[in-house]
């Protein structure tokens, strides 16, 4: 089961409750952008096209898993990239 990291504060109905959820979403799908290029020298060797040309379908695959793999991280807590994004948004005045 994957939880989402609370934005803190009660929920807001209308745009603003919207707009944290945008806040949120937008902060981990950073977080697990770079947890993706972070997941990435791991995979380089799994695969080589060059050695066999039929492989195209499995570095597609390769990268498939390692994008899905950096979203369960980040949904699931991940680094903490997305908590000090939204922490720092709300010390700056910007309701998350």
């Amino acid at each position: 089961m994957i939880q989402r990291i609370q934005t803190g504060g009660p929920s807001v109905e209308g745009n603003e409750g919207r707009s944290s959820q945008r806040l949120a979403d937008a902060a981990h799908e950073f977080e697990a952008q770079m947890l993706k290029e972070l997941l990435k020298p791991l995979t380089t060797g799994m695969a080589n096209e060059d050695d066999d040309p039929g492989l195209g379908s499995t570095n597609t695959l390769t990268e498939v898993a390692t994008e899905s793999l950096g979203r369960t991280l980040s949904a699931t807590g991940g680094l903490g990239i997305a908590k000090a994004i939204l922490a720092s948004l709300s010390r700056n005045g910007i309701p998350t």
